[in-house]
């Protein structure tokens, strides 16, 4: 609720709070901005891969 209220501020041209009570709020945009994605699934080996490259690349800029 925040981060729409945030983007009904920022942009009132597209994005609109039609509705409110004291424990909700109805919002109105275009479908085009509604998105619904499938959380990512990563293997153990996978995150200690990325861990690793991050790492690397902390080294390598200097910043650890």
């Amino acid at each position: 609720m925040r981060k729409l209220d945030a983007l009904v501020n920022e942009f009132p041209e597209v994005y609109k709070c039609i509705g409110e009570t004291d424990i909700d709020k109805t919002y109105s945009m275009p479908k085009k901005y509604v998105s619904y994605r499938k959380p990512r699934r990563m293997s153990e080996e996978e995150k200690e891969q990325r861990r690793e490259r991050l790492k690397r690349f902390h080294k390598k800029m200097g910043t650890e």
